[in-house]
């Protein structure tokens, strides 16, 4: 990555920090570690040499979706920069899962073989792929799923975000833990959400599936994404409260400084993004409304079969959840980092084609 464009990027990244497209190790293993009361040297990687990676969800340009056999807008890239302390100095990059990543991986951190600390660190490495953004929560659910254990903290919610998601989900549980728990709808509502975000295969749990007539296997496979939903609907508030100011900010742009060509592409580029945010609020939207009809029969109907094959196939729900609000999440965070309390009227036209890039970033070139 030697090019300008390539490093002001990778800048970019670095100064904006872990988000929902961006995952800043160094960064992350730096402030954990500035924690007080912290010991141990806790690092999400054994292999000493990946733990300096900045992980990017990578929309694929057109030139590069040739890398890959099947159809791809959005690949997992590891970057690891020469130096940090100047990226000018360009980095090592390359995609999880291209042709050859095993061999040119190994090659980069100095193995002729995989050893037992890369085979778990490559499971967490395909785990990263296959999550749709790195909410910190879908991470650590997700290595909890494959068993792939991380420092506690290192990769979590806040105590606040925690306590918050805890009310959320059990306002949502309210509505069937009468099913499952032959007590006080809000003492079991309660019991069921502290049991949802513990990471163990609860025994509290096991009535709800025995009344939803689920195996352990469907059941614990089905309860990640039904967490991953439960999570979404929760964020989906704080993202709807920041929708509009980011829309004006986009329709408020102009460079002082911008001739007419720029300044058309930058105002061409900004309604792409407003439709692409308008998109993605009402997928995230349609796909929560499916969650809340299967909660809806279950209460009103007691339709425990509709509900249970809902769970079987939550997956794919969440997944389609997870692909839109991850464009969002990265919006709003740098909507929060590039522009608030910026004169949209009074700015450089580099500047302002950055800040459109920037939102545009997660973003494929087919929604665009």
């Amino acid at each position: 990555m030697s090019s300008h464009a390539g490093v002001r990027s990778l800048s970019r990244a670095r100064l904006f920090g872990s988000t929902a497209r961006v995952l800043d190790l160094p960064r992350l293993i730096e402030r954990y570690h500035q924690q007080p009361g912290t010991t141990g040297a806790a690092r999400p990687f054994e292999t000493f040499v990946l733990n300096r990676a900045i992980i990017i969800k990578h929309s694929l340009r057109p030139h590069e979706r040739f890398i890959f056999d099947h159809k791809k807008f959005v690949a997992t890239k590891l970057i690891f920069p020469i130096t940090l302390a100047d990226l000018n100095h360009g980095a090592f990059s390359i995609f999880l899962n291209e042709p050859l990543f095993l061999e040119r991986i190994l090659k980069f951190i100095g193995l002729t073989a995989k050893d037992e600390s890369f085979s778990r660190d490559e499971r967490l490495l395909n785990i990263l792929d296959e999550i749709p953004a790195f909410d910190p929560f879908l991470i650590a659910e997700r290595a909890a799923l494959d068993e792939v254990d991380l420092p506690f903290g290192l990769i979590d919610l806040s105590d606040h975000d925690l306590i918050e998601m805890r009310q959320a989900i059990s306002k949502s549980l309210s509505k069937i833990a009468a099913l499952a728990i032959d007590e006080n709808v809000n003492m079991a509502a309660d019991r069921l959400a502290s049991a949802f975000l513990s990471n163990r295969n609860d025994g509290q749990l096991s009535p709800l599936r025995n009344a939803l007539r689920m195996t352990e296997g469907d059941f614990r496979k089905a309860v990640y994404s039904w967490k991953g939903i439960l999570y979404y609907q929760w964020k989906l508030n704080d993202m709807n409260s920041y929708f509009l100011p980011i829309v004006q900010s986009l329709k408020n742009i102009k460079p002082f400084d911008a001739d007419y060509e720029t300044d058309r592409i930058i105002r061409n580029q900004s309604r792409l993004i407003v439709g692409s945010l308008n998109k993605a609020m009402v997928n995230v939207a349609e796909q929560l409304a499916y969650y809340d009809a299967a909660i809806a029969r279950i209460h009103e109907h007691r339709d425990v079969e509709g509900f249970s094959e809902f769970l079987r196939n939550a997956n794919e729900t969440f997944k389609n959840i997870g692909v839109s609000a991850s464009i969002l999440s990265h919006c709003v965070d740098y909507w929060q980092f590039a522009l608030k309390g910026v004169d949209r009227r009074h700015i450089p036209t580099e500047r302002a084609l950055d800040i459109v890039n920037g939102l545009a970033a997660p973003i494929s070139n087919s929604d665009l």
